[in-house]
């Protein structure tokens, strides 16, 4: 498997912890395309949200994932998604990190929190909602920002633990 793709799955366990499936609005009801498109619409805002003199690269998306059952509806699935982008190792990652929480927190629906990862690497996580959780993190020391985090919950009709979606 290349580093890559490593980095990817790997930041998208780590986020996962960061980040919890939160409670969907009342009678909210989506179908796994609606789902997997918000969030990838999510995850495009964030990416850009991001400073261009910031981002040195993008190194990968996950365009397919196996569902995860959501936390408030073990009937129910999310979709978990991640990118990862390069950055110069000097860049202050917490001041990046705060203009983005800003600048989401003037969004309607959003509620950011700013963290750290238990090696003190600086993280911000999204939460809309609509149950939609998106975080970002700096990590391998400072020279990435994963994004990654979970679509809203929705009803699968046809579920094959086996598939990717």
């Amino acid at each position: 498997m290349n580093r890559r793709v490593t980095l990817v799955a790997a930041a998208a366990v780590l986020i996962a912890t960061l980040t919890a499936c939160q409670q969907p609005t009342e009678g909210t009801s989506m179908t796994l395309d609606e789902a997997k498109s918000e969030y990838l619409a999510a995850q495009a805002d964030l990416r850009s949200s991001i400073p261009a003199d910031v981002a040195l690269e993008d190194l990968g998306t996950v365009e397919t994932a196996t569902l995860l059952p959501c936390d408030t509806d073990p009937e129910r699935f999310i979709w978990p998604g991640a990118m990862t982008v390069s950055i110069a190792p000097d860049t202050d990652t917490d001041a990046v990190l705060d203009g983005i929480a800003d600048e989401w927190a003037a969004k309607g629906g959003w509620t950011p929190e700013r963290g750290a990862t238990s090696g003190g690497a600086p993280t911000l996580d999204l939460a809309h909602e609509d149950g939609l959780s998106i975080g970002i993190a700096a990590l391998e020391g400072n020279t990435v920002l994963q994004i990654s985090g979970f679509s809203a919950c929705f009803a699968l009709d046809e579920y094959d633990p086996l598939e990717k979606y």
